[in-house]
């Protein structure tokens, strides 16, 4: 398995990613998967300007959050639905994001709350964008319209990809614009070829080394490639 077999199952994500292991936060900051993007270009700018003290996963958060409050509320809302459409914006309280600490569980519990607005007002923006650029084709080219539909990437399956009403951690990929926030267990996926394939869980730490994941990820190298969990490139002393 590589990067993009989890790209695979949201082909519009430009970021994924996962919690901690505990499932206390929004996207843990030491894995990532990225695409070489626009969208990708200018998050990574944000996020390097937002980072502050020895901690870099506030910044990460915040402008995720940020994003997702900027697309649910800019002028495609108001070309979707009209001025009311701006009530379904996403919003957040910046006051969770004033200490790493309390951002910690905060972000992830105010997500688990609003996430579904971010769904569902991205699946109809996307609707009325297209529809507006097909309406506009033969009159003006559509230039314009086709150029904000474009701008809004295509929802996969929102309604599937949902975070399998988790609580804490995931338990389906949470599909979001731009992001695919990944399980910590291994996720059964339907290719475009129909075949179903396991995909180990992202990563896992020393402690639940047993479960088989893309990547360990841990701040001790003790006991990481037991088993020949690093084989080839590592073999294991038996020794």
């Amino acid at each position: 398995f590589g990067p993009e077999d989890y790209f695979e199952i949201s082909p519009q994500a430009s970021l994924w990613g996962s919690q901690n292991t505990k499932g206390q936060i929004v996207m843990n900051g030491g894995l990532l998967g990225l695409r070489n993007t626009t969208w990708f270009h200018d998050f990574s700018a944000l996020w390097w300007f937002t980072r502050c003290g020895h901690k870099d996963q506030r910044g990460l958060w915040l402008v995720l959050f940020a994003t997702w409050s900027a697309m649910t509320a800019s002028d495609h809302t108001l070309m979707a639905q009209g001025t009311s459409f701006e009530s379904r914006q996403f919003a957040y309280p910046g006051f969770i994001f004033l200490t790493y600490d309390f951002g910690f569980t905060a972000a992830l519990s105010h997500l688990r709350k609003t996430f579904l607005r971010i769904q569902i007002t991205w699946r109809l923006i996307k609707l009325s964008l297209q529809d507006k650029s097909t309406q506009h084709e033969s009159s003006d080219g559509g230039n314009e319209s086709k150029s904000h539909a474009l701008e809004i990437p295509t929802p996969t399956n929102t309604s599937w990809f949902d975070g399998g009403e988790w609580i804490e951690r995931f338990k389906r990929p949470l599909e979001l614009p731009h992001v695919l926030l990944l399980p910590l267990t291994s996720y059964a996926h339907r290719k475009a070829n129909g075949k179903i394939v396991d995909l180990p869980g992202l990563k896992a730490d020393v402690v639940n080394s047993d479960r088989q994941s893309f990547v360990i990820h841990s701040k001790t190298f003790q006991n990481v490639c037991t088993k020949n969990k690093c084989w080839p490139f590592v073999v294991e002393d038996k020794k």
